[in-house]
């Protein structure tokens, strides 16, 4: 089951296939992280939603995790790089 997490986005990565990663350092939150619809906000505001397909590169770097999605985003992805990112479930799958 997903649960919510706390990322401090270090990166974000675009690939030609339109697969988006989101990549850094996990503060709070499961030890895997699972697919499912989650709300993204940063200080307290939202700043909209994204379909996770889940973890990817768990414990290749050390203190870097990553996630992706191949949703097209209707928000600025970029804007989260050296952000604190709140995770928060929409949908539990």
């Amino acid at each position: 089951m997903n649960e919510p997490f706390r990322m401090n986005v270090q990166d974000v990565f675009h690939f030609q296939d339109g697969t988006t990663v989101f990549a850094g350092e996990v503060t709070e939150g499961p030890a895997n992280i699972v697919g499912g619809v989650y709300e993204i906000s940063v200080d307290g505001e939202q700043v909209g939603s994204v379909r996770i397909n889940g973890e990817r590169s768990r414990g290749r770097v050390p203190n870097v995790r990553s996630v992706d999605t191949n949703q097209k985003l209707s928000f600025d992805s970029d804007g989260l790089k050296g952000r604190e990112v709140v995770f928060a479930i929409l949908e539990r799958v």
